[in-house]
């Protein structure tokens, strides 16, 4: 799954400046590009029809991630 992953990541038209994996979460950043980001899970579910991409935004200045939540 992580040498897919990266593959994907890299060939997609405006790829992420940040990029964790942990198991099956992922972290993901794009710099001021709010369509780059709702459009990534797409881009992710078309590589694979059997992984299932999914996307969080943060809300009030907060995000969770592998079930923490994190201020920023």
């Amino acid at each position: 799954m992580c040498h897919f992953g990266e593959k994907w990541v890299l060939s997609n038209n405006i790829p992420p400046s940040i990029w964790f994996r942990y198991a099956d979460d992922t972290f993901t950043l794009f710099d001021n590009n709010d369509n780059a980001a709702n459009q990534f899970p797409h881009y992710l579910n078309s590589c694979q029809a059997n992984i299932i991409s999914s996307v969080e935004f943060e809300e009030n200045n907060a995000i969770s991630f592998l079930d923490k939540l994190f201020f920023g």
